[in-house]
């Protein structure tokens, strides 16, 4: 049996691995008396797994095209918002950010926090698209572009493999939000550089501390913000 599951594509093997774990982890804990799993636990209990398994085994896909190298303008009827998380494993927790600027690169909306109790960095990436697109909707924009350097909430925003994971209800609410309050939301990749300014801001809202979190409306940007490299240089 091994040796035909072995043979099996990745994706497969993966599926087979976490059915077996599963089931050996259910019975063990009915042989214990522990609790009486129906089917559709199981199953939701195997998905799981072999999402997780994937997450940490497998490299993500490269995207089509290689992100720009340089921050971009978006057209004049739209915003680009950059968001950012920043994680520390030591003391569980992190920072969120985001930056929201218009077609001439002017800054239109900011903020950033702190995160007291973080498991993995996706939930600080999340947060931070969380908390963009509530300060947007707030401040009624509806036609945005949310970019990011971390490829793998680029996929999972555009995609639902990610769902029964550790961070799947995050995920889920960023779509509810975006399918509720935006007339258009797209969610692209980019490299570092063109995220500099989003990713120093995430460092700062991690220090955040008699202010857990902060937004502010239109330019200017907050004062320690100007010490920033690339600050709308990146127009």
């Amino acid at each position: 049996m091994l040796e035909h599951i072995f043979s099996r594509p990745t994706k497969q093997k993966i599926l087979c691995i976490a059915m077996l774990w599963t089931w050996w982890n259910v019975r063990n804990k009915i042989n214990a008396g522990e609790g009486v799993y129906n089917l559709d636990d199981v199953r939701f209990r195997i998905r799981r797994s072999a999402i997780e398994y994937e997450k940490f085994f497998l490299k993500p896909e490269k995207p089509a095209q290689p992100p720009p190298t340089s921050w971009s303008l978006p057209d004049e009827n739209c915003l680009k918002i950059n968001i950012d998380g920043s994680f520390d494993a030591g003391t569980r927790s992190g920072g969120w950010d985001f930056i929201i600027r218009d077609h001439q690169g002017d800054a239109v909306g900011s903020g950033a926090g702190k995160i007291n109790h973080v498991m993995y960095p996706l939930q600080a990436e999340a947060t931070a698209c969380i908390k963009a697109l509530e300060a947007a909707q707030m401040w009624g924009m509806t036609n945005v572009i949310v970019e990011a350097d971390a490829f793998l909430v680029v996929q999972t925003l555009n995609g639902s493999d990610h769902d029964l994971g550790p961070n799947g209800a995050m995920f889920r609410e960023i779509r509810a939000n975006v399918v509720l309050n935006f007339t258009s939301c797209r969610f692209v990749h980019s490299n570092r550089h063109c995220n500099s300014v989003a990713d120093a801001l995430a460092a700062s809202g991690a220090k955040m501390e008699h202010v857990p979190q902060a937004v502010w409306p239109g330019p200017p940007l907050p004062s320690y913000s100007h010490t920033l490299p690339v600050i709308l240089q990146a127009r």
